[in-house]
């Protein structure tokens, strides 16, 4: 099944370790081609619309474990598009 050439917008993206300065993801033939500020994408992407969402571009059943005390902010950062 071909993957549709897409760009995420306006997403909060999580590199496994931190936020980071970015908020726009191409992806290009199913695979990550950009990561920036404001990316539009390739002529007829997909536009998908990340508002209030948390990215984890590449990691793949990612899995965390946060203790009780960890900031309620990070936590958020830590979950990947659960709510719909």
């Amino acid at each position: 099944m071909a993957i549709p050439n897409s760009v995420i917008r306006d997403v909060r993206i999580f590199d496994g370790e931190r936020v980071i300065d970015a908020d726009s993801v191409v992806l290009t033939d199913g695979r990550i081609a950009d990561v920036g500020r404001g990316l539009l994408g390739p002529d007829g992407a997909e536009v998908i619309d990340g508002s209030g969402r948390t990215l984890l571009p590449g990691l793949i059943d990612a899995h965390t474990h946060t203790p009780p005390d960890f900031p309620a902010q990070k936590r958020r950062c830590a979950r990947l598009w659960h709510s719909a």
